[in-house]
């Protein structure tokens, strides 16, 4: 059985804000090496998700590599309203508490943001911040 001891590895706390949205694609946020634990991600909206008169709906999801769903699933972009929370697919002003999928995960692959459009429909605009507090888990465990 291994020692137990009281200190807990260092929570560290990671940033990155998006440059405007304007096409559909995938985003790498942060690069994740090794092993580590999302003690807590969100986002927070500092310009609007809009879109253009095409046909569809924009989309959103955050989550990893493979699993590009792990955090939020689909949600409509327009939704996206500034001065909000990113943290399910119904962002919240003033504060929320965080959701389940936002805490407390173990990953191993970097985190994404998804933008698809079910149409011609494209993103005209929007910025999000997002935060990541985590622990490495693994000797290489990190997240830039």
């Amino acid at each position: 059985m291994g020692k137990i001891t009281a200190a807990s590895p260092t929570l560290f706390r990671a940033t990155k804000t998006t440059t405007t949205q304007t096409t559909v694609g995938t985003t790498t946020l942060f690069t994740v090496t090794g092993e580590v634990l999302i003690e807590a991600i969100l986002g927070y909206v500092s310009q609007a998700g809009t879109a253009d008169a095409g046909t569809g709906t924009v989309t959103a999801t955050l989550g990893v590599t493979g699993s590009v769903s792990l955090f939020i699933g689909s949600m409509d972009w327009i939704l996206l309203l500034i001065n909000t929370f990113y943290v399910d697919a119904t962002p919240d002003a003033n504060g929320i508490a965080l959701p389940a999928a936002m805490k407390d995960i173990v990953i191993t692959d970097n985190i994404l943001l998804t933008v698809s459009s079910s149409g011609s429909k494209l993103p005209t605009a929007g910025i999000i911040r997002f935060d990541v507090l985590w622990r490495p888990l693994s000797a290489n465990g990190n997240i830039a």
